[in-house]
């Protein structure tokens, strides 16, 4: 039963666009590859789940772990010049790469203490369980 993982917070599963870079310290330790797709350190990724304790995402590019990260998530129902709905700081905690392209499904941490993106999230979270889809029986699952 070791080996069994265990969720402490309910996740959403979804699909957005969002980016990252290197935070803190470990954006003059962190080097990522030569030819890694970045625009002035961001990199595009897809967003797949958000919780409370964190976000998973895909990457083309590989992030070790514990690597601090900025994460920004754009308001997709927004235009391009307006805050994004999210951005704080994750931890990375796991790292598989997905298949030969590359890509890698990346899991992170909240890192972020503050009051602003602890807000942001619980609206992020409020919209995630406003928005889905409800089985038949009327009960929630989530992922």
């Amino acid at each position: 039963m070791r080996d069994v993982m265990v969720r402490n917070a309910d996740r959403f599963d979804l699909s957005l666009p969002a980016m990252v870079r290197l935070a803190g310290d470990h954006v003059s330790v962190v080097r990522l590859a030569a030819g890694a797709p970045t625009e002035d350190g961001w990199v595009l990724v897809d967003l797949v789940d958000v919780s409370h304790s964190g976000f998973g995402f895909v990457s083309p590019v590989f992030l070790p772990n514990l690597a601090l990260l900025q994460i920004q998530i754009p308001d997709p129902f927004g235009e391009p010049d307006d805050e994004p709905i999210f951005d704080g700081v994750v931890r990375v905690r796991r790292v598989i790469m997905t298949d030969g392209r590359p890509a890698y499904l990346v899991g992170t941490s909240t890192a972020s203490s503050s009051e602003l993106a602890q807000r942001q999230l619980e609206a992020l979270m409020q919209r995630c369980a406003t928005h889905q889809q409800r089985p038949e029986n009327g009960s929630v699952t989530n992922a």
